[in-house]
């Protein structure tokens, strides 16, 4: 990766999420941060297939954290800015914090590329973003479904909106770092109890959650209307990861980095039944809780050629 991650930066970070460790992780502080700074890889390889069909694209990153992810995209000259409201356990003073590692990049004034703002009200114009993203965020917000609203308000004609939500009917919470009950646990009376009963942990935190699940997703990108397209991929867990993500990009038609893939996205019958298979299979095992977290898939107006005009709302 790109990111210069001074040390002093890296102890400014840790001691921030000293708290949040405490009460709800029982993570070590500095692996936290590591841990989110490797993610790094992960979120540029979901964004790779739409930033590599529109290589002038402008992406908005709705809730930049410590800003990793918009510095990564920055240094590899991506048109990008982000936002960061920072005023929650865990994350208070990562806006100034992320401001701190954007000028540690030479990205500088850091404030044109962050602004201090909320994902149910975004600070842009309608229309100005090639690319909304966004990781672990719906979960946070105060009004989801405003929130998904005006990441697609913000979307120009034909532009996409890329979204990793954590799956909460699945058999791990990863705000707590514990096994979760699926479907039982989506009621918060019940999810407050297990954490500090079974767990000993703060179950204040489970307050500040939207107990995000596939069914919601689809819910919520069908009141969007029918102006806009959308899908919720299931994002499998260890080994079946791989499951995952020959959905993912086979569906998406980026295979060209992937042999397998290519060979299979070249005969149209065979690539349609694979994806059919893998597709039915990670819904299957998602609906088993194995599935951890979940990419959600949005674009209005006109089919974007070389996007799959398959991609609707599940039902």
């Amino acid at each position: 990766m790109t990111v210069a991650f001074p040390p002093a930066l890296v102890d400014a970070l840790a001691a921030a999420e000293t708290e949040y460790c405490a009460k709800v992780s029982h993570k070590d502080p500095r692996d936290t941060i590591h841990r989110i700074y490797e993610g790094t890889r992960y979120s540029v390889a979901l964004l790779a297939p739409f930033l590599e069909r529109v290589p002038a694209a402008r992406v908005l990153e709705v809730g930049s954290g410590t800003a990793f992810v918009l510095c990564e995209l920055i240094n590899r000259g991506v048109d990008a800015v982000g936002i960061e409201p920072g005023s929650s356990l865990g994350f208070i003073g990562r806006y100034e914090r992320a401001l701190a590692l954007l000028e540690a990049n030479g990205i500088r004034p850091a404030e044109a590329y962050l602004k201090s703002a909320v994902a149910e009200d975004l600070p842009f114009e309608s229309g100005s973003f090639d690319l909304v993203y966004s990781t672990s965020v719906l979960e946070h917000v105060a009004d989801a479904r405003r929130a998904l609203s005006e990441a697609v308000r913000v979307l120009k004609p034909a532009g996409t909106v890329v979204l990793t939500v954590p799956n909460f009917n699945s058999f791990y919470e990863a705000h707590y770092a514990i096994p979760w009950v699926p479907y039982l646990l989506n009621n918060k009376t019940l999810a407050k109890w297990y954490v500090s009963r079974v767990w000993r942990r703060d179950p204040s935190f489970v307050d500040e959650l939207n107990f995000t699940t596939p069914g919601k997703m689809r819910a919520l990108l069908r009141e969007l209307g029918s102006a806009t397209r959308g899908d919720v991929y299931p994002a499998l867990a260890g080994r079946l990861s791989v499951i995952s993500s020959v959905h993912y990009y086979l569906s998406l038609g980026h295979v060209q980095k992937h042999p397998a893939l290519s060979f299979v996205a070249s005969r149209p019958w065979l690539a349609l039944a694979v994806t059919r298979c893998v597709r039915v299979l990670s819904e299957v095992l998602a609906a088993l809780g194995l599935a951890s977290d979940m990419r959600v898939l949005v674009r209005r107006g006109d089919h974007r050629p070389g996007l799959p005009s398959s991609i609707s709302v599940g039902r």
